[in-house]
Order: structure tokens, then C-alpha cells, then sequence
């Protein structure tokens, strides 16, 4: 149906389904066994299956974690673990969420040493990012870090991940804070 809706020169009228490949949450639903030998009962499933916690994104519980509960249960006979610590999501200051895809991850080495807004740009074509994706997190860059990322040190990136924390909710990585902590973390220094 799908080649005959679509024509492109060169394609088959024909589309003819892959039948060894598994959807993704599918198979990320299998993880908490599978990786530990499942159907075979090996060592480390006997030992450490099912576990006590898993940590995870508060925005992926319908996806995986609910799929590894369902599929647990039915192949397994156990719930795969006994709680769930949920965190919050990190975000890039326009509270678009921090992902690989979306090329709007901070290096923290980057913000720890500071980087150059061209070298930011390179960074982008290392990656696997669509041309599209790479034209749109370039854009964003610039916006960001119109001047690159300043040198902000180890201390104020922990010192204002500790701050962003007491909040509760997800966070909006923005460099702008990170360096104004810096700036505080001197001023400590110089006091002491």
C-alpha cells in the first residue's frame, strides 16, 4: 500500500515488510531480563532479576517502563522491579528537553572548560543528526551561545546543578546561570 501511495523512481511498487525488526519501546520493554540471558536461566538472572529500583525520566513511564511490566509479567511470572525513583528532565533553556536527536545537549566538559560557538558547531556533524536537525540546532546555538560557552569550572556546574535541584520540577539548563555562578564561586574564594 505504502509503495503505492508513494512513487519515487527507482522503488519498487511493492513494499515488503522487514520481519526481523522489533519496534523500539518493544523491545526496550525487554531489557530487565533479556540482557541477563533470558530464556535461559543463567546465573545472573537467577541472581539479579527482578531488581529493587529502576531510575528513569518521569516521560518515558508509558513507553518503557509500563512495557517492561506487561512483558515482564507475562514471560517472566515477576514484576521486573519493586519501585520506581523518577527524576526530572533536563531541558535546554528554551524547555525543549535535552536530547541526542534534537542536537541541543550540553557537553558538561564544555561548559567546565568553555568552548567556541564554531566548535559547537562542528560538534553538531559528529553526531547523527538530519541535515534538517543539524540547520535547526545550529540556529539554536547561535541564540544559546551567541559567543560560545564561557569557561565556568567544575565547582560552579556543581554548585548550580545542586541549586537547580531544590526546585522540584524539571530544569532549564541555561549557561547564562551556570556563569553567574561562577562569578559567586569566585567571590567565595577571593573571601576565604
Amino acid at each position: 500500500m505504502a509503495g503505492q501511495k508513494v512513487r519515487t523512481a527507482g522503488c519498487p511498487d511493492l513494499a515488503v515488510r522487514d520481519e526481523d525488526v522489533l519496534d523500539t519501546w518493544f523491545s526496550a520493554g525487554l531489557w530487565p531480563f533479556v540482557t541477563l540471558g533470558w530464556p535461559n536461566d543463567s546465573p545472573d538472572l537467577s541472581r539479579l532479576f527482578p531488581t529493587s529500583l529502576l531510575e528513569t525520566g518521569w516521560d518515558i513511564i508509558p513507553f518503557w517502563v509500563a512495557r517492561m511490566i506487561f512483558l515482564s509479567i507475562k514471560l517472566t511470572g515477576k514484576v521486573p522491579f519493586s519501585e520506581v525513583f523518577c527524576h526530572s528532565l533536563i531541558r535546554d533553556s528554551d524547555g525543549r528537553k535535552m536530547s541526542k536527536s534534537l542536537g541541543n545537549v550540553v557537553d558538561p566538559l564544555d561548559v567546565i572548560r568553555g568552548i567556541e560557538l564554531e566548535a559547537l558547531h562542528d560538534k553538531l556533524l559528529t553526531g547523527n543528526l538530519a541535515p534538517t536537525e543539524v540547520k535547526r540546532a545550529a540556529a539554536y546555538q547561535k541564540t544559546a551561545f551567541p559567543q560560545g560557552i564561557p569557561e565556568c569550572g567544575a565547582d560552579a556546574l556543581h554548585f548550580s546543578l545542586i541549586c537547580y535541584t531544590t526546585g522540584g520540577g524539571d530544569i532549564n539548563f541555561d549557561v547564562n546561570v551556570i556563569h553567574g555562578y561562577r562569578r559567586f564561586c569566585n567571590k567565595i574564594w577571593n573571601a576565604s
